[in-house]
C-alpha cells in the first residue's frame, strides 16, 4: 500500500519539487498497512514497562521515539527512505516534552514521513479528533501533501 501511495502522480510531483520536508498526510485510510508504527501504542507500552519517571524521562522519551522511528524506516527503490506512522495523538501529552510540529518536521526532513491521520484536515491544520478540538498541528512551516 505504501508503494501505491508513493507511485501516485501527485506524490511524485510533490517529491520531485525537492521540498524541505517530505510529509505525506494520508487521511480517510480504510486500512493501515503492516509495518506502520503505531506511535501511541508503542510509547504507551514503553512508558508502562519503564515504571516511574525520573529527571531523564523527557530525554528517554525522545530516545525511544527516535529508536521506534528508526525501526519502522525502510527503503523504497528509486524513492528513498520511508517512515509510515499512525496514532500520534500521544505527542500532545505535555509530560512527554514533545510537540507534534517538531516531531513531524524532524522526521520528514531526511525521510518521507507517511502519516496515517484519523482526524480532520482543514487548510494547513490537522485536528484530533475534529476541528472543534484544541489538539491541532500547524503545518504552515512544514512542506506537506494531503492525500
Amino acid at each position: 500500500m505504501i508503494e501505491s501511495i508513493l507511485a501516485s502522480d501527485e506524490v511524485r510531483r510533490f517529491l520531485a519539487s525537492s521540498p524541505r520536508h517530505r510529509l505525506l498526510v494520508v487521511r480517510d485510510s480504510e486500512s493501515i498497512p503492516d509495518g506502520t508504527l503505531d506511535l501511541g501504542l508503542s510509547l504507551a507500552q514503553w512508558i508502562k514497562s519503564r515504571g516511574n519517571r525520573d529527571s531523564h524521562f523527557s530525554f528517554d522519551v525522545q530516545y525511544e521515539v527516535f529508536c521506534s522511528m528508526a525501526d519502522a524506516t525502510f527503503s523504497v527503490s528509486g524513492i528513498g527512505t520511508v517512515i509510515p506512522v499512525s496514532n500520534i495523538g500521544i505527542l500532545f501529552e505535555p509530560a512527554l516534552g514533545l510537540t507534534p510540529e517538531a516531531f513531524l518536521a524532524r522526521f520528514s526532513k531526511n525521510d518521507i514521513l507517511v502519516l496515517f491521520w484519523s482526524g480532520t484536515v482543514k487548510g494547513n491544520r490537522l485536528y484530533l479528533p475534529d476541528d472543534s478540538s484544541n489538539c491541532t498541528i500547524d503545518l504552515t512551516e512544514i512542506n506537506h501533501l494531503v492525500i
